[in-house]
């Protein structure tokens, strides 16, 4: 029996490379390559980040966040559009995205000041055709908050074009977070940091984990059993 115990320790690690290879994540800016204060988009038209809305009161810059390193920092006064206007923050990859695997799209707000109407939503877009979460969430925490944005055919909606979700998230060429509230008054210094795009567990990726502690607590047992019996 005492053989069987190495090809399924080998059995359980090649399960779990194979979950976690499946749950890699794309890291698309941590924001530590900027400067606090330093510009990172100052205009609608700049590269990667770039800012737009007539809510929009300053370009995007740099700001010490609470780690350490440094986050982005966009601001808006909502007043100076109609109620439900949004300000836009968009960043465009320097080349084209298959974001098939990596559909949840992350990143961690916070605002100055807690206004109870602020909401986000986020959208993608290949060039030609732009899709956006269905679910708006609520944007008033002023400590950081992982939001997640799930691009599947259940939580978006297409705002332009006519090519499939499909076909954008395997051509993406640009990520963006529309800011809104709907009362219409207040400003606000919207934070923003760690934006990455993730896989969502998939059940099959699930079932390996649990296949592959099955496995191990097996060979644990039967090494157990095997040095009783010797």
């Amino acid at each position: 029996m005492k053989y069987l115990i190495k090809p399924l320790y080998l059995t359980v690690l090649w399960l779990l490379q194979a979950t976690l290879s499946a749950h890699a994540q794309i890291l698309i800016d941590d924001f530590n390559s900027y400067t606090n204060g330093g510009s990172i988009g100052t205009t609608a038209s700049s590269l990667p980040w770039s800012r737009s809305g007539v809510i929009t009161t300053s370009g995007i810059t740099g700001t010490s966040d609470s780690n350490g390193g440094i986050a982005a920092a966009y601001n808006v006064n909502f007043a100076l559009g109609a109620a439900g206007t949004a300000g836009t923050i968009k960043y465009t990859f320097g080349t084209t995205q298959d974001l098939t695997l990596n559909n949840d799209i992350k990143m961690d707000f916070k605002v100055s000041s807690s206004l109870p109407d602020t909401i986000v939503v986020a959208q993608i877009s290949n060039g030609v055709t732009t899709y956006q979460t269905t679910l708006s969430q609520s944007l008033t925490n002023t400590t950081y908050s992982t939001y997640s944005f799930i691009f599947d055919t259940t939580t978006t909606t297409k705002t332009a074009g006519t090519d499939s979700l499909s076909t954008v998230l395997a051509g993406t060429q640009s990520v963006y977070f529309r800011f809104s509230n709907s009362s219409g008054t207040g400003s606000q210094s919207i934070r923003f940091d760690n934006f990455i795009a993730t896989a969502i567990p998939e059940p099959r990726n699930v079932g390996l984990s649990l296949c592959a502690a099955m496995l191990l607590l097996f060979a644990i047992s039967q090494k157990f059993a095997w040095n009783r019996s010797n």
